[in-house]
């Protein structure tokens, strides 16, 4: 039996963007990730890197869909946070689509919380974060030649992610 196949680019086991960026995909997408976890991205308009259709799955399953709302759904999700890195730190795989590209990866989330408290954990660059669990990411990109940066828009996105020291700090801090 023959099982249809589709090319892709796999790295198994990333532990830095620079394991990835060969990709344009990945290139892109480290661009945005270096903007999003500064704080940048999230004062400009939701359709600078998104589709009017953007549709995001949080980790509990709830689905936004709908540009602007889904965006604010993605803003909703990091509010606790005053910063973020997302650091590749597993495998991902990219591959192309009739319409764009698709990537599924894995990432450790570190954050900052906006109230104070201790630092807890130590990245693999010696910064001290107040949270810090793993990730996985699915996206789905479109091309599109309007698009001002790169000419890729993110389309769709599903978090799946362990958010429990990140509540849990967020509990001795009286956030929840």
């Amino acid at each position: 039996m023959t099982v249809p196949t589709t090319p892709a680019f796999i790295v198994p086991n990333a532990t830095d963007w620079k394991d990835l960026i060969a990709h344009p995909v990945m290139a892109w997408m480290q661009e945005y990730t270096r903007r999003f976890d500064k704080g940048e991205i999230q004062g400009l308009d939701f359709n600078t890197f998104c589709t009017s259709d953007l549709k995001y799955e949080k980790m509990d399953g709830t689905i936004w869909t709908g540009g602007e709302r889904a965006w604010d759904a993605v803003l909703e999700t990091y509010a606790p946070f005053k910063e973020t890195k997302h650091a590749p730190s597993g495998t991902v795989v990219v591959w192309e689509t009739e319409k764009g590209w698709e990537m599924m990866g894995q990432v450790t989330l570190w954050g900052d919380l906006k109230l104070p408290g201790d630092s807890l954990v130590v990245d693999s660059e010696g910064r001290a974060w107040d949270t810090a669990g793993p990730a996985m990411f699915h996206f789905k990109y479109v091309k599109d030649p309007e698009a001002p940066h790169g000419g890729l828009r993110i389309s769709e996105c599903k978090v799946c992610a362990d958010r429990a020291g990140t509540y849990q700090e967020m509990m001795k801090r009286g956030m929840v």
